[in-house]
């Protein structure tokens, strides 16, 4: 791994040398550490069995290449220290092309290779995150990741796309080919609402799943609003989910956030029940990047409570320290 990384930054400072009469590669670099203290501390023997965990979460790196005006080439990579032996499709958290025949990033579009699914509210990276863990229908109810290939229209923040790929989270696999596609509509400046769905594998009719998925991300001010429906088919046995979150930004460094989800699943990953989440986001560090100022540096305290249906409450507290460049 560190022998990779190590060549993959060397050739990164070698292309844009490569030709004296070439248009310069643009190479950027983006990342983060993600470290967090957890303490479970109801039920009694959840309390018991676990105590406090803390640690590395996760490191990653993402290289973003742009070769030629309108083709750009990006591989994620991270590592998650408390995953075990690391294995390709956990370490290339993504790895695509994606080309615009017009030259810029506007017009048709091609993408191939692994991306992370662009559906729903929540994020897979911690960054995109308002508070520290992912919610109910994220966890359960959509990928996190696709494979294959995809094209699409993007206009200003219109944004239509199809894709064909292996199913949810897959690897390149036989006769697991999977269809979907999402629609991204603005509204102005007060945000985007999105419509995506995807079915497959195809070759498996009596397993292959439906899924249906409506997400809005929208800013008044202050306040964020998400909110996301997720309902999801297989043969005879449904899935049904929905999450609200507000998020207000005290200032600059200071923002606090309350979020409730719940699910009623029934294939897969059987679950039924909903979670409430408190959590802050308090900026320490702030730099300056592309003429804008980020929060380099966060600390995420979080309190989360899950009830399953049927089962005991488990109540967990979480604190994060977040950096990233």
């Amino acid at each position: 791994m560190t022998r990779f990384l190590t060549s993959l930054l060397a050739l990164g400072l070698l292309l844009p040398t490569a030709s004296a009469n070439a248009d310069p590669i643009k190479i950027d670099l983006w990342g983060f550490v993600d470290t967090s203290l957890t303490y479970s501390f109801m039920p009694e023997g959840v309390r018991d069995a676990n105590g406090v965990s803390l640690g590395l979460d996760q490191a990653e790196i993402d290289v973003i290449v742009a070769l030629a005006p309108g083709l750009t080439l990006r591989t994620d990579l991270n590592w998650f220290p408390g995953a075990g032996a690391a294995s390709f499709g956990g370490i290339v958290e993504q790895a695509f092309a994606e080309w615009y025949p017009a030259g810029h990033d506007k017009g048709f579009f091609l993408r191939a290779g692994k991306w992370n699914a662009p559906i729903g509210f929540e994020t897979i990276d911690p960054t995109g995150l308002y508070q520290f863990s992912q919610g109910l229908l994220f966890s359960f109810a959509t990928p996190a990741n696709l494979n294959g290939f995809a094209f699409g229209w993007h206009a200003h923040e219109f944004k239509a796309q199809l894709w064909l790929t292996n199913d949810w989270d897959v690897d390149k696999t036989p006769k697991d080919a999977s269809v979907g596609g999402r629609l991204d509509v603005p509204l102005g400046d007060t945000g985007t609402v999105g419509l995506s769905t995807t079915y497959g594998a195809i070759q498996d009719s009596d397993l292959a799943v439906f899924m249906v998925d409506v997400d809005a991300a929208l800013t008044f001010d202050a306040l964020t609003i998400g909110a996301q429906v997720n309902f999801g088919l297989q043969d005879e046995a449904q899935s049904l989910g929905f999450l609200l979150m507000g998020s207000y930004a005290v200032n600059d460094m200071l923002g606090a956030t309350l979020r409730f989800d719940y699910l009623d699943r029934e294939f897969g990953t059987v679950y039924k029940g909903m979670s409430i989440t408190a959590a802050a986001m308090i900026g320490l560090v702030q730099a300056e990047r592309d003429g804008s100022k980020t929060t380099a540096l966060a600390l995420i305290p979080e309190l989360r409570f899950d009830l399953p249906d049927g089962g005991d409450t488990v109540g967990t507290f979480a604190l994060e320290l977040l950096a990233s460049f």
